[in-house]
């Protein structure tokens, strides 16, 4: 790498031009980088990398992506592919773990919808992340649900109401248990699922 990055040498003149920017500005930027390089009355020759590094210090200065926004030199082109590597490395990783965390909730929420038969509110609180109690309370708050916990009658479709046989004493009572249907667990996680 080091044949290829000191063999090629450009003129203060041709570097303005591959940038498109006045000579000035590549003299000014080179001797703020390379000021051992700079000498009156002589040809300053740059290498590859002292290029790169000159248009870099430019870059701070004036807007080149408008004008130069391709790489010009292998160095750069290198230090570019490095960079985007990197980038697609981190979103890599950022996507892992984004898919990891949602993994459990997204096989739970296929389950859910996936059942022929309703589930119980307190089912379907645990499965987005909400408490039982909670949730009930945000159903009621919203309407969906009344102070008994059975649906209002617009939310009927989503829901259904059964009586399960409690001993209570001596004596078996039917209480109303409150089922959600397959399509109230849609319905409920596109309402709820962002407000945890």
């Amino acid at each position: 790498m080091n044949e290829l990055t000191t063999a090629k040498t450009m003129t203060v003149k041709e570097v303005a031009a591959a940038l498109n920017v006045s000579e000035d500005s590549v003299l000014r930027a080179t001797k703020e980088k390379y000021p051992e390089i700079v000498k009156n009355g002589k040809t300053t020759l740059l290498t590859e990398i002292q290029v790169t590094a000159v248009k870099l210090v430019i870059e701070k200065h004036h807007n080149l992506r408008t004008t130069a926004e391709l790489p010009k030199t292998d160095l750069e082109m290198m230090l570019y592919d490095k960079m985007v590597s990197e980038w697609k490395d981190r979103k890599i990783e950022e996507l892992k773990t984004a898919v990891s965390l949602m993994q459990p909730k997204a096989e739970s929420f296929d389950k859910f919808l996936s059942a022929k038969n309703s589930q119980p509110v307190g089912e379907v609180a645990k499965m987005l992340n909400i408490g039982r109690n909670k949730f009930f309370a945000m159903l009621r708050k919203d309407k969906i649900l009344d102070t008994n916990n059975t649906p209002y009658q617009a939310h009927m479709k989503y829901f259904e109401v059964i009586d399960k046989p409690v001993k209570i004493g001596n004596e078996i009572k039917n209480i109303p248990v409150t089922m959600v249907k397959p399509e109230g667990i849609d319905y409920l996680a596109k309402k709820y699922s962002l407000t945890k």
